[in-house]
């Protein structure tokens, strides 16, 4: 088995098509790492710089900010955001009346801590009406700056309870989401963590990785019907049992080598650029009202990430291969397939909780994104599932439940 298993893994790493399409898919991978160190961006007082001198300035900046967000810091911070605004002199008019910081007083005081106060203000904003400015904190009262957790808190119980259009929320979700964000307690602790955000960003290439994957798997079985080598496979002695079980344990390890070399530069250029800081540290304080557990952090966010990323390859080349299995050319199993990866990308988004997203989050672009945020869940009776782990599920399911059936496709179906 092992011979044959070999051989049609070299089959398929030494045929040109998959040794250009591997190459173009770890280039897009790294093209794409690459340009979020060429295009990040940081401006000071001193002025405006890109690239790694932007990334050194911005994590000593971070490095002067609270190292955990208490009560006490927020109303101190609001407080003192509010107060350069209180003095005339360190504030402009424009035409059409309103206020602002001079130039000089904002690159002072404001911009090196801008994602720090922006964070802060979204945490007050009311839910679908969220801004990602800084002018809310101009209109939180100072009352308000010593419950930052407990507003948190009452707008995941307004968000829930908002009459969204086809997207309302049964008691059972509403439990369930409130459960999870009451057992997320602060202080959150504060730093630098721009390597890791840069991290899941580049993993967003990934969906070009499964592009490539699809279209090397795809010919698996629809090119022996093909090229009529399916008549003499079936008529070899292991034809119908051993030769079909060593392509499809070939195309998975194929599968996952290629997941594999694009998946170390997706995680290499970042953290070697930006560095490894932060790896410690909650994801809420890059969104106050992420409901994963305190817990998990950017790190394991990131390899959570990975893991429902191989666990989408996987279940999408168990499809490819029973495409090939049941269609009677690589182009056409390679058309559907390319139908339904990017299907999601000309699709907007329906209500929130609406049957319509249950549907398009699951499709393989949106499933592989690192989107924590999303209070989606799908409710079976008293159980609700998260949408994370739905998506582990329902690709599990779909590797399963596809290799069960092309075996049985190519050993019965008729030869031409």
């Amino acid at each position: 088995m092992y011979s044959l298993i070999k051989f049609e893994f070299k089959k398929l790493a030494k045929k040109r098509v998959n040794i250009i399409t591997s190459l173009v898919s770890l280039i897009l991978t790294i093209i794409f790492s690459t340009l979020f160190i060429t295009k990040f961006e940081y401006l000071d007082a001193s002025g405006d710089y890109k690239g790694l001198k932007a990334i050194e300035l911005k994590k000593e900046d971070v490095k002067k900010l609270p190292n955990e967000i208490t009560e006490e810091q927020v109303a101190k911070d609001i407080k003192a955001y509010q107060k350069l605004f209180s003095n005339p002199k360190n504030t402009i008019k424009n035409e059409v009346g309103e206020v602002s910081l001079k130039n000089d007083i904002y690159l002072k005081y404001v911009s090196p801590k801008r994602e720090y106060l922006s964070m802060i203000a979204y945490n007050y904003c009311e839910p679908g009406n969220e801004v990602f400015d800084l002018s809310k904190i101009l209109t939180i009262k100072s009352k308000e700056g010593t419950r930052f957790y407990k507003i948190r808190n009452n707008k995941v119980s307004t968000f829930l309870n908002m009459n969204h259009k086809g997207g309302n929320y049964s008691e059972e979700e509403k439990t369930f989401w409130l459960n999870k964000i009451s057992k997320i307690q602060g202080p959150y602790k504060y730093g630098y963590y721009e390597g890791w955000e840069s991290v899941n960003r580049s993993l967003g290439a990934l969906i070009f990785t499964l592009l490539a994957i699809i279209i090397m798997v795809a010919p698996i079985f629809a090119g022996e019907y093909q090229s009529g080598a399916d008549a003499i496979i079936l008529a070899a002695k292991y034809g119908k049992t051993k030769i079909i079980g060593a392509k499809i344990i070939a195309a998975f390890a194929f599968a996952t080598i290629v997941f594999a070399l694009n998946l170390i530069f997706a995680l290499a250029i970042p953290l070697l650029a930006f560095g490894i800081d932060g790896w410690n540290l909650p994801i809420q304080i890059k969104d106050t009202l992420i409901p994963i557990p305190y817990s998990v952090t950017f790190s394991l966010s990131t390899f959570i990430c990975i893991g429902i990323s191989y666990v989408v390859i996987l279940g999408s080349v168990a499809f490819t291969l029973i495409l090939s299995a049941k269609l009677k050319t690589p182009f056409t199993v390679l058309m559907v397939q390319v139908i339904i990866l990017f299907a999601s990308l000309f699709i907007k988004k329906g209500a929130d909780n609406g049957l319509f997203n249950h549907i398009l989050y699951l499709l393989p672009n949106k499933a592989m994104e690192c989107d924590f945020s999303t209070y989606l869940s799908y409710s079976f009776g008293g159980l609700t599932i998260s949408l994370l782990l739905m998506r582990v599920i329902v690709y599990g399911s779909m590797a399963i439940i596809c290799l069960m059936f092309t075996k049985n496709i190519f050993r019965k179906h008729q030869v031409q």
